[in-house]
C-alpha cells in the first residue's frame, strides 16, 4: 500500500476501529507502512478530537 497523508491515516484508522474496536497498532503500521509510533500519535490526536 501506499503510504497515505495524515489525514487519509487517520479516517482510515477511524473505519477500522469502527468495524474492529480492537485492533493492533503494529497491523495497523504494517498496513500504512509507517511505524507503530506514528500510529500511536494518530490514535492519541484522534482521541484528542473526541
Amino acid at each position: 500500500m501506499t503510504r497515505l497523508r495524515k489525514s487519509a491515516r487517520r479516517e482510515q484508522i477511524i473505519l477500522e476501529l469502527q468495524h474492529h474496536p480492537h485492533v493492533r497498532t503494529s497491523e495497523l503500521a504494517a498496513r500504512f507502512g509507517v511505524s507503530t509510533e506514528t500510529v500511536r500519535r494518530d490514535v492519541e490526536a484522534l482521541s484528542q478530537e473526541g
